[in-house]
């Protein structure tokens, strides 16, 4: 009986079982880490947006600063998409790692930033180290950014464009 994440190859595809051998569908979580798997072929895809699993509180004393605009910073957990308005997200489930929604304010400040730039997160100036682009947002993306985060003291992340399905920008700070 097979159980865990198996990829089947000639199908190719990713799929989760269950302990008792049946196959997974919809949102899961694996060992701590967030997936969707298709309701239908139970394929491993990227996070889609409902808003069914997300939440949103207010963190009023938390900034982050870029190119000198602030943006106050406001708390999301779940999976999906962030809000296109004037704040920027701290994911719960990453500690100090942003989310930046591609049609939010803050978003056309990303653009100028690279290795070096100083970005300034609750009164502390960090500085960008490390940029990676075309990372597909999946399960493989949580893992890398949560391997990413034992070396940086903050990390965010955008859509690379406006569609379903989009590529990641991540960048990292210390």
């Amino acid at each position: 009986m097979k159980s865990g994440l198996q990829y089947i190859a000639n199908q190719r595809k990713t799929v989760y079982y269950a302990g008792n051998g049946q196959m997974q569908y919809g949102y899961q979580t694996v060992n701590g880490h967030h997936y969707y798997f298709n309701t239908v072929t139970g394929a491993l895809e990227p996070l889609p947006s409902t808003g069914s699993s997300k939440t949103y509180a207010p963190s009023n004393q938390s900034t982050f600063s870029l190119n000198g605009h602030s943006y106050a910073v406001k708390s999301f957990s779940g999976t999906g998409t962030v809000p296109a308005d004037n704040y920027v997200y701290a994911w719960t489930s990453l500690r100090n790692y942003y989310l930046f929604e591609y049609y939010g304010n803050a978003h056309k400040e990303l653009a100028s930033l690279h290795v070096g730039s100083p970005v300034v997160i609750n009164g502390q100036t960090l500085h960008v180290r490390e940029i990676i682009t075309n990372v597909s947002n999946d399960g493989n993306a949580y893992d890398l950014v949560a391997r990413k985060m034992q070396q940086y003291k903050a990390g965010w992340q955008t859509c690379e464009y406006a569609a379903y399905g989009s590529t990641l920008r991540l960048w990292f700070a210390n």
